[in-house]
């Protein structure tokens, strides 16, 4: 129904309302490592109401929907993706654990954290405007060059902000962290932010995969990139220490996009711009 900007209003009134609760979880509560997995699932839960609130109106009860298998496969599959993905972002923390110190752990994690503000800001918002509106237009012959002109421009505000964060990193890592030790993580968080908008990036390229129901070959996608992200982790983490972790984690969302987009593209084809055109 085109109400994007209520979706994504009360997804970053999620973001604002998750941290002072997990703070509260961790340091009165004492739910130690249980803290901000209930304290975002308790977010989730009540953004999730108030949605189901707002559409109940529109909500329609009994019959068999001729869309039930359909969307049974499809939610399998988002879940599916959902998975793989999760493995992909976490699994360089335990390795960095295993070659590294807690310390390396606690700086890693503090910039992969800071970086990641790039998903919160830039990529959520945009991708729950655009996910609907492009299923929108999938069947309008312009489709195509629309993908191609959103990517452009997706990638090149995405940039911008990368690198205007990437400048001001050292200061944002000393607001952060409190106190001295954590220098090292501002190295880490114009990479992250990098690998995130690669991540941005999937959910443009992806179209043809949703289109021709085949959305389950990004499991496989996002699986393959885990194992390559394992096994570049393996061979540099011992070499480079913890910040190699973050350019793998750049090199395996690379994969992602590459190899998404050439899945999606025997499906609906779609071209990369030399420039991004500008307006008159």
């Amino acid at each position: 129904e085109r109400q994007s900007v209520t979706v994504v209003g009360w997804n970053l009134l999620v973001v604002g309302l998750t941290a002072p609760l997990v703070w509260y979880l961790l340091a009165v509560a004492h739910l130690g490592v249980l803290a901000p997995l209930a304290g975002g699932l308790a977010v989730q839960v009540v953004c999730g109401g108030i949605l189901v609130a707002l559409t109940w109106s529109r909500w329609r009860w009994g019959g068999r929907s001729p869309f039930a298998p359909a969307m049974t496969w499809f939610g399998i599959s988002s879940a599916g993706v959902g998975i793989t993905y999760y493995i992909l972002d976490s699994v360089d923390r335990g390795l960095i654990e295993r070659y590294g110190t807690l310390s390396d752990v606690g700086v890693y994690s503090l910039g992969y954290k800071l970086g990641m503000a790039i998903h919160v800001l830039y990529i959520i918002p945009f991708s729950q405007i655009w996910s609907p509106m492009r299923m929108q237009y999938r069947g309008d012959p312009e489709a195509p060059l629309l993908l191609t002109h959103v990517l452009s421009y997706f990638v090149l505000l995405g940039l911008l902000f990368t690198v205007a964060v990437g400048l001001i990193a050292p200061e944002i890592v000393g607001l952060f962290s409190g106190h001295s030790g954590y220098e090292a993580a501002a190295a880490v968080i114009p990479v992250v932010m990098l690998a995130h908008l690669c991540y941005g990036v999937v959910n443009i390229v992806d179209f043809g995969l949703w289109i021709a129901e085949r959305a389950h070959l990004a499991i496989v996608v996002y699986a393959a990139a885990a194992v390559l992200n394992v096994g570049l982790n393996v061979w540099f983490l011992p070499r480079e220490g913890a910040i190699a972790a973050a350019y793998v984690t750049l090199v395996s969302y690379l994969f992602v996009v590459i190899a998404t987009f050439r899945l999606s593209h025997r499906y609906v084809p779609m071209r990369m711009e030399g420039r991004v055109p500008v307006a008159v």
